[in-house]
């Protein structure tokens, strides 16, 4: 499993999940994606096979769901 730290998250919670639990992990910090919108990191966690740990889940959810 890969994951990709959103960034609101601290960017340690990669290097944690890398060293306690031997899983690989970035942070959205450490590749350019500071700042971006969560529509660019949702298309980099997919294009890079990434599952996205998030605290806004609420705002990933928006770009999946149609509009009811």
């Amino acid at each position: 499993m890969r994951l990709l730290i959103d960034e609101q998250l601290s960017p340690r919670i990669a290097t944690w999940c890398a060293e306690q639990k031997g899983l690989y992990a970035i942070a959205a910090a450490h590749i350019g994606l500071s700042g971006a919108t969560d529509l660019r990191i949702w298309q980099y966690a997919f294009e890079n096979d990434f599952v996205v740990v998030t605290a806004n889940i609420r705002d990933f959810m928006q770009l999946l769901l149609p509009p009811v």
